[in-house]
């Protein structure tokens, strides 16, 4: 807060920030964060373990994420979801980290409707070339399983409503150095045992004219696909 303009800086802050203080307060960190993702983006710590992927690398080089990261069982009792109740879903945008040089795509499961039911996934990202060809890179293709019940663990995919949630049905991959020099612009394809698929853009090469400058450069690391965190 500029101090020379201590009393004005102080309600911008205050108007700011007093709205994610009054859901801490009243909700908890664990659930505040569970229900509000951008929340969950500023833990650095949980309950005695680093939960923050950067300051983890940086100073122990092990990670605990805030919510587990294994399947969760969900109500196994529930009849099993028929391929026509949900779909594959990705919420749009460019997700960066590692200072630019890991490339994370995050998903989840709409909801198409019908009774509540229990979803098990096996998915499986291949990072494809625009020719359509698999990229011969460590990790690629990479699986990983996503277990829950709907309609409670879809994501919320009406107009005008952007957050993304965690729920137990939320997938992600990082493409880690996706800008070496010798790594060809791709597109990343997630599919299900089932036949749902879902294709997505990977990111933009730098050299790619009108783009803007993420920042990421070849460090001589090797590119690697893997699930995240």
């Amino acid at each position: 807060m500029p101090g020379a303009v201590a009393r004005t800086s102080t309600f911008a802050l205050t108007n700011s920030t007093l709205r994610y203080a009054l859901e801490l307060a009243g909700k908890g960190v664990k659930r505040a964060a569970e229900e509000n993702p951008h929340l969950a983006e500023g833990v650095n710590t949980f309950d005695g373990k680093l939960t923050y992927r950067a300051v983890a690398e940086a100073i122990v080089g092990t990670i605990e994420p805030l919510t587990p990261t294994a399947p969760s069982s969900g109500d196994r009792t529930r009849p099993a979801c028929r391929s026509d109740q949900w779909r594959l879903f990705h919420p749009g945008g460019l997700l960066l980290g590692d200072l630019a040089h890991r490339y994370v795509l995050i998903g989840g499961v709409a909801f198409r409707g019908g009774p509540p039911c229990h979803l098990r996934l096996t998915l499986r990202l291949e990072v494809l070339g625009l020719d359509g060809r698999r990229l011969p890179l460590p990790g690629n293709p990479s699986t990983t399983t996503v277990e829950g019940d709907l309609p409670e663990d879809r994501q919320v995919t009406r107009p005008n409503v952007n957050a993304f949630r965690p729920t137990p049905l939320n997938w992600s991959w990082g493409w880690q150095e996706w800008c070496n020099r010798d790594v060809p612009e791709g597109r990343m394809r997630v599919s299900a045992e089932t036949g749902a698929t879902i294709t997505v853009p990977g990111p933009p090469s730098p050299s790619t004219p009108g783009e803007p400058d993420t920042g990421c450069r070849d460090r001589g690391r090797p590119s690697t696909v893997a699930p995240f965190p």
